[in-house]
């Protein structure tokens, strides 16, 4: 990951509780950065990352793999 800036913005999809999102919250706190969170509901994924634009997003691969297809549902 590159050093991001207060002009960035971060895509919180993992679980609060998840230790790799916490990391990357608090660097994005810490430099000043924006933090976006998902709705909460798979079917709108992609609306989301549409609507925030981030520069960076953690995720499952199968959330990667659904993002890429274009396929979004409630199996993820």
């Amino acid at each position: 990951m590159s050093e991001c800036t207060n002009e960035d913005s971060y895509f919180s999809f993992l679980p609060l509780a998840h230790i790799y999102d916490q990391i990357i919250e608090s660097y994005c706190i810490y430099k000043g950065s924006s933090i976006g969170f998902w709705r909460g509901d798979v079917r709108f994924l992609l609306d989301d990352l549409q609507e925030l634009k981030p520069a960076m997003f953690c995720g499952i691969t199968l959330a990667y793999d659904r993002i890429y297809t274009g396929k979004t549902d409630s199996s993820i």
